[in-house]
């Protein structure tokens, strides 16, 4: 897992912050349930309430105290105008909306146990003892969905052709590779009972299927799945191109040091992030699992550092300002696309400090982009360096009622969770 995944998470934010939230409105949403199972006076004084009881959870907040209060000492301003910038355009295909189809269809799909033995596709519940070397053998209660490799591919050779009430004992070799920290590199032991072997029953995907959801037909369901697929590749593509014009803006700019307390503040920030992942506080696990060295996590900081005081300078220049309702719309914002019960809550995950700095940042990129030279390139699966992965598209394009439930981070992860201010390129 390298840091770059980590950090990518903010040009989201860019795109779905402060000035974004408008845009958010005129996105098209669909959903998997039929319109009539609420009605839409009750759908909105609810949605209401639940962003008034939200927003006024959030204890009291002066968002500029958070800047640097003399960013003029360590920073020196360039000309920002006419930044050029490449700005990603993307083409929904038709296999990409089946492809949405059918992980939509599969969420719907109930377990359904079966007698026969496992294959690839189904679930295979069990309880597993895992022995590594140097540490002690824990047990737990699990399951696998054969043909998703989570515990590698032998594992799930080991669990295909099994039946409810088989019992295993196997030993696999890892490599650095999987996710387990204990089992990298290392010989593991298993013992598994096999609980019970479940098929997913999916739907059959036709018109009967759209018009329970609240459509037409299959093609106007398709249609409303593709206009949400182009409207969360919009978002993505946006928040690329502001990451780019951070970046390039950063590079006119001149820094002659910092202030001793952003760059504790810095450090124990992006220490943090990486510690989440360990079991402890020893920075030395950091570099051993993640692989880098001392040296570039202080590169980390620095960059974090310097965007700060960069946000901090030119909100001086140009008399930006980031007020306590504009910080609680972000917020609110950003606890309804990632399915937070509240605000509060997600404040609490991301944390307040990333919270203030990524909205002040959302306001400069969003004047960076109007002045800037863009560029629009047709994207292609072949440009270097860039990943595109289903999280990295936000949750606009899952359905309304999943996204309150599923959709949500996972406290690392988003999983994932502390914000970074940095992102993939500035690392």
């Amino acid at each position: 897992m390298k840091r770059k995944t980590l950090c990518l998470f903010l040009g989201l934010l860019i795109a779905a912050g402060v000035a974004g939230c408008g845009q958010k409105e005129e996105e098209t949403e669909f959903s998997t349930a039929a319109p009539e199972d609420v009605a839409e006076e009750d759908l909105a004084s609810s949605d209401f309430e639940e962003e008034t009881e939200a927003a006024a959870e959030l204890a009291p907040i002066t968002p500029s105290d958070y800047l640097v209060s003399d960013p003029a000492d360590y920073v020196t301003l360039g000309d920002y105008d006419g930044l050029e910038v490449e700005q990603y355009t993307y083409e929904i295909t038709d296999e990409m909306v089946q492809d949405e189809i059918q992980q939509y269809l599969e969420m719907s799909g109930e377990e359904v146990e079966t007698d026969e033995a496992s294959a690839s596709g189904n679930i295979v519940y069990f309880t597993m003892t895992a022995s590594a070397p140097d540490s002690e053998p824990y047990e737990e209660s699990t399951y696998v969905t054969l043909g998703l490799e989570e515990y590698g591919p032998e594992f799930d050779e080991k669990l295909t052709g099994v039946s409810a009430g088989d019992s295993l004992e196997f030993s696999i070799s890892f490599d650095d590779s999987i996710w387990i920290e204990e089992w990298m590199d290392a010989t593991v032991d298993f013992e598994v009972s096999v609980e019970s072997v479940c098929v997913l029953d999916i739907p059959e995907y036709n018109d009967a299927y759209a018009e329970s959801l609240g459509y037409a037909s299959t093609e106007d369901y398709e249609s409303a799945v593709r206009e949400s697929l182009a409207a969360s590749y919009e978002d993505l593509s946006y928040s690329d191109a502001v990451e780019s014009l951070i970046l390039a803006a950063l590079d006119r700019t001149e820094f002659s040091g910092y202030p001793e307390d952003l760059y504790e503040a810095c450090k124990e920030e992006t220490q943090a992030s990486y510690l989440m992942f360990t079991e402890g506080d020893n920075i030395e696990d950091v570099y051993e699992i993640f692989g880098i060295t001392e040296e570039d996590l202080e590169e980390e900081i620095l960059s974090m550092v310097h965007r700060r005081l960069f946000v901090s300078a030119y909100c001086a220049e140009n008399d930006l300002s980031v007020s306590e309702e504009e910080y609680v719309d972000y917020v609110t914002a950003l606890a309804d696309a990632y399915g937070y019960e509240n605000a509060v809550a997600a404040e609490e995950d991301y944390t307040r400090d990333s919270l203030v700095w990524a909205a002040y940042e959302s306001k400069i990129t969003d004047l960076l982009f109007e002045s800037a030279s863009v560029t629009e390139v047709p994207y292609s699966e072949e440009e270097e360096g860039i990943v595109i992965e289903e999280e990295d598209l936000g949750e606009e394009i899952v359905p309304e009622e999943e996204t309150e439930t599923e959709a949500a981070p996972e406290s690392e992860t988003q999983e994932e969770t502390s914000l970074q201010t940095d992102t993939e390129a500035s690392e």
